[in-house]
């Protein structure tokens, strides 16, 4: 049976009027995000993590409980577990805040895993982020002003094409020395943004 969304929350910034998870979706608690679930009337599937910062540990949801000195993060974790779960899609709130180490991190954990072939979206309050390995993101139409960048979090990434925006390039490489796709603009068309090698992050306005 094909496998719906994993969605994962953490404890940060909680965009919950974009919260809307699918029938047949499974839901993670990253620690903390247990809260930001519990204030949406949301139940997780089950909660994840050293359970540090959650407020109170509930005695009626599935846990898998890990020490604090430990070498992952709770929502990679989260993302680990999903794998195992054979889940390809995964969608990732509540991971922007004032911990701006841990959301970096997060932005790592995406790139990692787009070269795995599991496709991480993660949904901030203004703004959608992907990442993509040897591929094509194609994206809905983007309002015409509204901001898509591209970065590329590895030494280098070729063969990288924009198209239906603002500012097209073909065939460039982009580096993480050089921020040379950024603050690109919507021109009321579906953007597309396609990798010959390499991972790049895409950040969308919404």
């Amino acid at each position: 049976m094909k496998k719906s969304v994993c969605y994962i929350v953490g404890s940060g910034k909680f965009p919950k009027k974009r919260f809307k998870p699918g029938k047949g979706s499974l839901l993670l608690a990253a620690d903390g995000g247990y809260d930001n679930l519990k204030k949406a009337r949301y139940v997780p599937d089950i909660i994840v993590g050293d359970m540090d910062s959650i407020k109170k540990i509930p005695k009626n949801i599935p846990r898998l409980v890990f020490p604090e000195r430990k070498n992952d993060t709770d929502i990679s974790l989260c993302i680990k577990l999903a794998e195992r779960l054979n889940y390809k899609k995964i969608a990732l709130l509540g991971i922007s805040g004032s911990r701006h180490d841990h959301f970096i991190a997060n932005l790592q954990l995406m790139a990692r895993y787009s070269e795995k072939g599991i496709h991480i979206r993660a949904m901030l309050k203004k703004c959608d982020i992907y990442a993509i390995t040897n591929g094509v993101l194609a994206l809905p139409k983007l309002e015409k002003g509204k901001i898509l960048s591209v970065i590329c979090p590895y030494d280098r990434a070729q063969g990288v094409s924009l198209l239906g925006l603002s500012y097209e390039l073909k065939g460039a490489t982009l580096t993480n020395r050089f921020p040379l796709g950024i603050s690109n603009e919507g021109i009321g068309k579906s953007p597309k943004i396609c990798v010959k090698k390499g991972t790049v992050l895409v950040f969308v306005e919404n």
